[in-house]
């Protein structure tokens, strides 16, 4: 790693927000840029990028960085395209799903339905409680065991079934409609 890249690693483990924006600016809209290349939506990629620094943030006093700190940034950004898509596809054969066994097939016969079908679903998802969100997306889209979850977030095994009822509950009265026709 570069002696100037240790130096900034180890001011960001201190705490140093000056640090921080010395290893931002420079990759920030690279970054985006790679990332759009994957997923080809710039708006999520712009989101990929800040939360790949935000994690860096917050794991700051425990991040171990081998490699040159590029190396590292955009690596992480490059697994969080991978998990991005992988979320997408998850969501689309869920919508996939619904439309094959619960909407009649003049419901959603052109694409501009289909999309509303996965913005409904998305905007179900996102209007969870933050706990019971962030258990559902590790349950469905991490495929996560529920011991997983609850070591990960520092909970008991069936606080996080009880989430995972409360969420599916809240998104099966929150898409009932789309069940009506079954």
């Amino acid at each position: 790693m570069h002696h100037e890249d240790i130096i900034l690693v180890e001011r960001l483990r201190n705490g140093d927000t000056r640090a921080f924006e010395q290893l931002f600016k420079p990759y920030y809209e690279r970054l985006c840029l790679f990332a759009n290349r994957f997923i080809d939506n710039m708006p999520a990629a712009e989101e990929i990028v800040a939360d790949a620094y935000a994690a860096l943030w917050e794991k700051r006093t425990t991040i171990l960085i081998s490699i040159s700190f590029r190396a590292y940034i955009y690596r992480a950004v490059h697994n969080r395209c991978l998990n991005y898509i992988k979320h997408k596809r998850i969501e689309r054969e869920y919508i996939d799903y619904l439309l094959q066994n619960y909407l009649p097939a003049d419901d959603y016969s052109d694409s501009g339905r289909e999309e509303e079908l996965e913005k409904e679903v998305e905007d179900a998802i996102e209007s969870l409680p933050d706990k019971c969100r962030q258990i559902f997306k590790m349950s469905r889209y991490d495929h996560l065991r529920y011991r997983e979850i609850a070591s990960k977030l520092d909970l008991s095994p069936k606080t996080v079934e009880r989430q995972m009822v409360i969420a599916l509950e809240k998104l099966r009265r929150q898409l009932r409609h789309l069940f009506a026709s079954a």
